[in-house]
């Protein structure tokens, strides 16, 4: 990767894919559960967006690479994390439109850093 990214920004670690959604009843007159943001992902989507946002972080278009240094022990896996970080740099509904979409991610590290506490994510255009 190039020595200086477009952009780099921190962030409050991330909650768990596992516990990014839970499942609520129905509506009246529906069949079945529907999945919904839990919230503890609605808490953190308010938290880090607003630790985000007073970075001044700038958005770059088109194709990315994007490279996540997480404080994660070993007992937690390291992909865990990916969805919400891309999610609240992308373009949807809580998004920060800092990058496109996901889908312009071409190119994803991410490496366990056990210092602090913070997520650091750093994006390069291709």
């Amino acid at each position: 990767m190039p020595d200086e990214p477009a952009c780099r920004f921190t962030c409050p670690f991330p909650p768990s894919t596992n516990h990014l959604f839970s499942s609520v009843a129905g509506r009246s007159g529906s069949a079945g559960a529907r999945r919904a943001k839990s919230a503890i992902y609605k808490r953190w989507l308010v938290d880090a967006g607003w630790a985000i946002k007073a970075q001044t972080v700038p958005s770059i278009t088109g194709a990315v690479r994007v490279l996540i240094e997480a404080p994660v022990s070993r007992r937690r896996d390291l992909d865990n994390m990916l969805k919400p970080l891309l999610d609240i740099m992308g373009s949807s509904k809580h998004g920060l439109r800092i990058i496109e979409d996901d889908q312009m991610v071409d190119d994803l590290r991410i490496v366990r850093s056990l210092d602090g506490d913070k997520v650091t994510v750093s994006i390069w255009p291709m």
